[in-house]
């Protein structure tokens, strides 16, 4: 497809390309009268190369990687005529990378103009997609399961074991991604661009002003002109712009000044007790409990929370209408948990992530 004349004046062609590739494979075993094995394999490769976006200008095409993976062995073992034991194992992984499609466009700049006098796409927007991931999630669980017949009775019990890991990998993948300024601004103050809405004054009076005064250093002497011991605003608008970069003047940027993994983890004990009791051909009651415990720690092996063994019960109730089986009514409790979910524990694992500074530039250096 073409481009709009925004992102390209001569309407320049792109293409754009997903890819997928999968496989399956099942493999089932039954060496006697009571054992049988069963394997799984399962994998779905998927791919994206660029954008369907007509207003995205070529350079700034993404790319993104999807790997999904699982395979699972299960046995089960039949004693008798009234007992069957199971054992379950999967291991599941999940990829994805995220970067740009062309990795020698350069540094992302999207150039500030005076609110009427903004070009095209194509003339403000430079260098490669700014944002990369690498990603990786993984979870190993086991499971034991046994069903014995009693009479009337069904009794099932279990015990699962689930390891978890979910690996966060954010980052600019050109180190920074920046704001410049028109360079036919050259010469004109912080002061102006405020005025003239280039920049917000909330990011001014809310951030930069305190953290100046707070933390001094030669930059915050630099504007002190009334060699008061603090910087107001008035001071920091007589800033001047005039260093240039490749595309425009030096003015804001967010740079990665370290970048981290944030992996985390989680642990997660399960284990049941069920009975279904068929009381006469009417009536059959189902009653059991469900145990569960929940551990997270971070990429340190630290831990984040322990959550405490909780008993969650369940009592049902199932009515033959008629004793026919043809229509039946069921009446059921039961209490669920809602485990933490990972978004969550990566917000509390944080503190092994990636440290971002945004900066704007001062005094000829980036503060």
């Amino acid at each position: 497809f073409n481009l709009s004349e925004s992102a390209s004046s001569t309407r320049e062609e792109v293409d754009y390309a997903q890819k997928r590739t999968g496989l399956f494979g099942k493999i089932s075993l039954k060496p006697s009268e009571n054992d049988s094995f069963t394997f799984m394999y399962f994998l779905d490769d998927y791919s994206i190369e660029g954008s369907r976006d007509v207003n995205e200008i070529k350079a700034q095409q993404p790319m993104y990687e999807y790997d999904y993976r699982t395979w699972s062995a299960y046995y089960q073992r039949v004693y008798g005529e009234n007992l069957i034991v199971d054992l379950r194992y999967g291991h599941y992984a999940f990829g994805y990378t995220r970067g740009p499609r062309y990795t020698d466009e350069g540094i992302p700049d999207s150039l500030y103009y005076l609110a009427d006098e903004y070009p095209s796409i194509e003339n403000y927007t430079f260098g490669g997609y700014p944002n990369a991931n690498d990603d990786f999630n993984t979870r190993d669980q086991f499971s034991l399961n046994a069903e014995l017949y009693i009479g009337n009775m069904r009794l099932k019990a279990g015990m699962m074991f689930s390891n978890e890991y979910d690996k966060d990998d954010s980052y600019y993948y050109f180190g920074e991604n920046r704001t410049s300024v028109d360079p036919s601004l050259s010469g004109h103050t912080l002061g102006y661009f405020l005025d003239e809405g280039i920049w917000p004054p909330s990011e001014m009076e809310e951030l930069l002003l305190p953290y100046m005064n707070n933390n001094w250093d030669a930059t915050a002497d630099f504007f002190d002109l009334d060699d008061d011991g603090v910087v107001t605003r008035a001071e920091l608008d007589t800033a001047v712009y005039t260093d240039e970069n490749e595309r425009g003047l030096n003015f804001w940027r967010i740079m990665v000044a370290r970048r981290g993994v944030n992996k985390v983890n989680a642990k997660r004990y399960i284990g049941y007790l069920m009975d279904d009791w068929k009381i006469n051909e009417f009536f059959t009651i189902n009653a059991g409990v469900r145990m569960e415990k929940h551990d997270y720690s971070d990429s340190e092996e630290t831990s984040i929370i322990k959550m405490p063994l909780r008993f969650l019960p369940r009592i049902g109730l199932v009515w033959n209408i008629g004793a026919r089986g043809t229509h039946k009514l069921t009446a059921f409790y039961g209490q669920f948990s809602d485990p933490i979910p990972f978004s969550m524990i990566h917000f509390g694992g944080n503190i092994s992530g990636r440290i971002t500074h945004e900066q704007i530039w001062l005094n000829n250096d980036w503060y």
